[in-house]
């Protein structure tokens, strides 16, 4: 549901903290769990693992759809959704029926040029729609308060970690 957003969070660390290539020590935890309490009353899970190369591995997960990310780069990821599935079925993603239903025209027209500019061709779409605020041509499809749904439970997840694991509120950044 568009309008549900993250009201509370319980993250435990690993105890283990990040190391990068040379060896420098990092404040954030090697790996982290966040249990989060939406709205609506539904629930998500987060899980960041910093030790093992596995930062491109998604799982989502609800009542009409799943997705789950490739896991090696020569996979592709795979999506079971209500309305174009079998109960047992799952499509990659390149599926022609999930291309035509799912994607934009923007994202059909650029798809294959996109892909080479890395993260799967996310960080080219949101470059271009940066642009295209920037020079006057388009509102952002992301409002101030949705990216503040998405950041604040992360940061709120280290305050649950420094007060051994317990719940903490989310703030709402509409009021």
């Amino acid at each position: 549901m568009l309008s549900d957003r993250v009201t509370a969070v319980s993250c435990i660390g690993g105890g283990q903290h990040h190391l990068d290539d040379a060896d420098q020590y990092f404040e954030n935890e090697a790996t982290c769990s966040m249990t989060c309490r939406m709205r609506w009353g539904g629930m998500a899970q987060v899980r960041v693992d910093m030790r093992a190369h596995a930062m491109n591995n998604f799982q989502l997960q609800g009542i009409d759809g799943c997705y789950e990310s490739a896991r090696v780069p020569e996979q592709a990821g795979r999506m079971w959704l209500r309305d174009y599935c079998d109960q047992e079925q799952w499509l990659d993603l390149d599926a022609p029926q999930l291309v035509e239903a799912i994607l934009t025209d923007d994202w059909k027209r650029s798809r294959d040029f996109a892909s080479k500019m890395g993260h799967g061709g996310g960080g080219f779409f949101e470059l271009m729609e940066f642009i295209g605020f920037i020079a006057g041509k388009r509102q952002p499809s992301i409002g101030i308060h949705q990216a503040m749904d998405m950041i604040l439970p992360g940061l709120m997840s280290q305050q649950s970690i420094a007060a051994d694991e317990q719940w903490v509120n989310v703030p709402d950044s509409r009021t």
